[in-house]
């Protein structure tokens, strides 16, 4: 035999028992980490909960510039996925399988073409202001590369560990600077509020116009009147149904006192109390994202809102055309019950 064969021979050899020793051997592995985070257990477990926060600590995400992510429906909580697709990373899903309130969230992330990974982040209070975050993570390898699952285990690791690092930055903004979304919210007691308003029952894709339409009515009146406009025009807000696509709201000149005698009107005072306030820049109808940080701030704080939420429309449009220069200040009256 020659050195040739008996060369091929041995490598044949070698082949054969890695493949059996891939074969037999456990393509699974299981990665976990801690890290301790300084806040209430609530605030981090909403901050994971909710997939939209997803884009800002997701290290998998964040690696590709390119990344998109689109959200089919729910955002929040047991059945809620979203979609992604980038450049580098290809395409894949997140799903949230299960959520547990305060305790635990399991989420699928699936990658196409990829094995699965199975995170289960366990929140775990160590006193009011202080948590420790668990993740464990489990997925597989393929066919001979589990003969090196230490290597991919390491980089695992080193991934969670970066999330875990992400999701402080993000909760230590959320938390102590009260940012979210990109927009500061401030606590402030008000001094009282008085309206004369026109309310009703409005078609949310109508509120524009039912706005338009009765603040300029609001207006003539407050002249025939001689009543003193005391500052900008308002909207107020009882409630927002998305499944009706119908709001209860009003159209709302602030007044210097409560007035009951103005003919089709309806009279509106709001003690001074505590609330949150958003000075929000832009298009008005686009201000959505303002909404869900108030109401994010509020699930974080176990705060609960009082009717109405005031939107304070500073800039005048006949003064200025262009929407992305208008300044609205969204105000939320809360209790904590």
């Amino acid at each position: 035999m020659t050195n040739t064969k008996k060369y091929a021979l041995y490598i044949g050899i070698i082949l054969i028992v890695l493949a059996v020793l891939s074969f037999v051997l456990s393509k699974k592995y299981t990665v976990e980490i801690q890290r301790d985070i300084d806040a209430p257990a609530n605030v981090i477990f909403n901050a994971i909960n909710d997939l939209q926060t997803q884009s800002r600590w997701n290290t998998v995400l964040i690696s590709d510039t390119s990344t998109n992510i689109t959200f089919p429906g729910n955002t929040v909580g047991n059945g809620s996925s979203c979609e992604y697709s980038g450049f580098k990373i290809k395409n894949g899903t997140i799903k949230i399988a299960s959520s547990h309130d305060n305790d635990s969230i399991y989420i699928i992330q699936s990658p196409d073409g990829k094995n699965e990974i199975h995170h289960v982040y366990y929140v775990e209070s160590k006193d009011s202001l202080h948590t420790v975050l668990k993740i464990k993570s489990t997925t597989e390898t393929g066919f001979l590369s589990n003969l090196v699952k230490f290597i991919s285990k390491w980089k695992l690791e080193k991934v969670l560990m970066k999330d875990a690092e992400n999701l402080t930055t993000l909760i230590n903004e959320r938390f102590v600077q009260k940012l979210y979304n990109g927009y500061q919210i401030e606590e402030i007691i008000p001094a009282p509020k008085f309206f004369i308003t026109h309310r009703g029952e409005v078609a949310i894709e109508n509120i524009s116009q039912f706005y338009t339409q009765n603040i300029s009515a609001l207006y003539q009146k407050a002249l025939n009147a001689n009543i003193v406009v005391s500052g900008m025009p308002c909207g107020l807000y009882y409630t927002w149904d998305e499944a009706k696509q119908k709001s209860d709201m009003a159209a709302a000149l602030p007044t210097l006192a409560q007035l009951t005698n103005i003919p089709e009107t309806n009279a509106v005072s709001i003690p001074s109390k505590p609330a949150l306030k958003i000075i929000y820049r832009g298009d008005k109808r686009n201000s959505g994202k303002a909404h869900n940080a108030m109401g994010d701030f509020m699930k974080d704080r176990q705060l609960f809102m009082d009717v109405p939420m005031i939107e304070e429309y500073v800039t005048d449009p006949t003064k200025e055309p262009d929407p992305e220069k208008w300044t609205t200040n969204i105000y939320y009256y809360y209790s904590k019950k």
